[in-house]
């Protein structure tokens, strides 16, 4: 697998996505992860991608698939789903993805406070509960 070629279409399909021609950008990200499906990048591009497009459906399935090809990125994967979620209107889900999250050790606070995805839970007070809890598995 020529690993260049991977990132160059990763790259192409980044670039596509942000020029608003999804149906190809789509496309390239797939053949990325054709081309090499151990390419966690990938994955995660198509994933927000699909989480972008309210494609929630896509955005699930790739993250079963991530999960279990990846799981060192679990924290991330917590914070997907809580969005996935959120964006459903499913609050007590979005919210125990949250906190699986928090405790994996997603700490990037402000990402969270300012994804309009999860706009929905924050509306809540156990939202801003799981926000003053220490991030990690120690917390």
């Amino acid at each position: 697998m020529n690993h260049e070629n991977q990132e160059y279409l990763g790259h192409q399909a980044l670039e596509l996505w942000k020029s608003g021609n999804l149906q190809e950008a789509e496309r390239y990200f797939i053949k990325a992860i054709q081309q090499d499906p151990d390419a966690s990048m990938a994955y995660h591009f198509l994933t927000g991608f699909y989480l972008e497009q309210k494609q929630l459906d896509k955005a699930k399935a790739l993250l079963m698939l991530s999960v279990k090809k990846f799981p060192e990125y679990e924290a991330g994967y917590h914070l997907d789903f809580a969005k996935i979620a959120s964006l459903e209107k499913d609050k007590e889900t979005a919210l125990l993805h949250l906190k699986l999250a928090r405790e994996a050790g997603f700490d990037n606070d402000e990402m969270i406070l300012e994804d309009a995805k999860l706009d929905f839970i924050r509306k809540s007070s156990e939202f801003w509960e799981l926000m003053e809890m220490p991030c990690g598995k120690e917390a």
